[in-house]
């Protein structure tokens, strides 16, 4: 599966799994294997965010795989 993001400026970049954050990364999105309460999982990005310093999103329990933009 290929996932592509459509930045504001019409670009499309693809995702890739990470094993390491790329300093240019600004936002990292994680695909969950388990469903959690939208309070839950907004909780946790906020967490995340304030401790990687990058926009942190959780996407609800169909994936797996954490990505960097």
């Amino acid at each position: 599966m290929r996932v592509l993001i459509e930045k504001d400026d019409g670009a499309l970049i693809e995702a890739r799994e990470i094993e390491s954050v790329p300093p240019a990364a600004d936002t990292l999105i994680f695909f969950t294997r388990v469903s959690m309460r939208r309070a839950d999982l907004e909780n946790i990005e906020k967490r995340l965010s304030e401790k990687t310093g990058k926009k942190c999103v959780i996407l609800d329990h169909f994936m797996d795989k954490v990505v960097g933009v």
